[in-house]
């Protein structure tokens, strides 16, 4: 059963809006790319006019790794296929495995995420060594890899940037989400307070998740969430430092990774409409994935979407037991609530009402005990 896509009611004419909905099918029919493996899916769509700069991959174990070339680089795709390429290696040299330990996953992926950096870093200095200054850097990707291993019930995930993975259980409750490295969380490695401001910043991102734009602070964290600060290749990045974590996860579960050309234009609660309404009518993850690209081009069409953000859009699924949501209406909460609760009672009740900037300065002006 194919995926109907929610369109949301914002086109001010119907018509406008079936019009929109069939460029959008024709468009992705023409330039997605798609694999589709049952239970794991990846699906991808190029910015209007220009080279898709993602590159991704998913496998039979349920593994997946997506990609994303750094906006401004001269080989964007080139990077994030190497990238992609070597990741996916490390993924069909750990099913070789009867039963991968975490260990062999993590150092696996870690080591093709290395490999990666060393490779591009060389050639970026290179280029800018016989370069005029101000020249682009030739290469530059984030990255996000997600491994199961279902016989210990946990997950493994590898990121770098703002490529992002998401998982969630039935109740539609955020069992996890990764870091991503973007000036709006950015915490430096000589702050007094850094779990205090990583805590801080996990809550912010999920916030900025949800963020409509209706609220000044929220304003301010769309405008400066695409700014990476850690990458892959970057020259000015000498030791590459993924973050690197394991997880709880359960079959029942359902991972959604995805670059930032589906996280930018969606909210979480628009995500989780979208599997809900997957869950009844039955698609698949393949079906989903294709659903989502569409739905998040969609909303980068709307002008009055203050999320709106053309860009390649990379999606990616793994429900070892299909899509299946329970509907409910209750308030979606953040996985970090009970960190922010902390954080409110110890730097004030208005944390995260202001900018990051003061709320930064705020907590870097506090003793950790006090």
């Amino acid at each position: 059963m194919k995926f109907k896509l929610p369109f949301t009611k914002r086109s001010p004419v119907e018509s406008q809006e079936a019009t929109l909905r069939e460029a959008i099918i024709q468009y992705q029919a023409e330039n997605g790319e798609k694999k589709d493996l049952g239970s794991v899916a990846f699906f991808s769509i190029p910015k209007p006019g220009r080279e898709n700069q993602d590159a991704g991959d998913v496998t039979k174990e349920g593994a997946m790794v997506i990609c994303d070339g750094i906006g401004g680089v001269e080989r964007g795709r080139n990077s994030s296929d190497t990238t992609a390429t070597l990741i996916s290696n490390a993924f069909n040299t750990i099913a070789l495995e009867t039963e991968p330990t975490p260990d062999v996953v993590t150092k696996a992926i870690y080591n093709a995420f290395q490999e990666s950096h060393v490779e591009q870093l060389e050639l970026n200095r290179l280029h800018r060594a016989f370069s005029e200054p101000g020249t682009k850097n030739l290469l530059g990707t984030t990255a996000c890899a997600f491994y199961p291993l279902p016989h210990l019930g946990i997950a493994v995930l590898v990121s770098v940037g703002d490529t992002r993975a998401t998982i969630w259980d039935e109740q539609r409750r955020l069992v996890f989400q990764t870091q991503d490295d973007n000036f709006s969380y950015q915490t430096p490695a000589d702050s007094p307070n850094a779990f205090d401001e990583l805590h801080y910043r996990m809550h912010l991102q999920f916030i900025a998740s949800q963020a409509t734009g209706k609220k000044e602070t929220e304003l301010g964290l769309l405008k400066t969430r695409n700014t990476v600060y850690h990458s892959i290749g970057d020259p000015d990045i000498d030791v590459l430092v993924p973050h690197v974590e394991l997880v709880p996860f359960d079959p029942s579960y359902i991972t959604v990774m995805a670059s930032d050309g589906l996280f930018d234009n969606l909210t979480y609660d628009e995500i989780l409409a979208a599997l809900a309404q997957a869950s009844e009518t039955g698609a698949s993850p393949g079906d989903v994935t294709e659903g989502l690209c569409a739905l998040a081009l969609h909303h980068a069409s709307l002008k009055r979407n203050q999320r709106a953000k053309y860009d390649d859009i990379t999606v990616g699924i793994y429900a070892p037991r299909g899509v299946h949501f329970k509907i409910t209406t209750s308030t979606l909460i953040s996985p970090h609530e009970g960190d922010a609760t902390l954080l409110r009672k110890k730097y004030g009740r208005d944390l995260f009402d202001i900018s990051p900037e003061e709320a930064l300065a705020r907590i870097r002006g506090k003793s950790l005990y006090k």
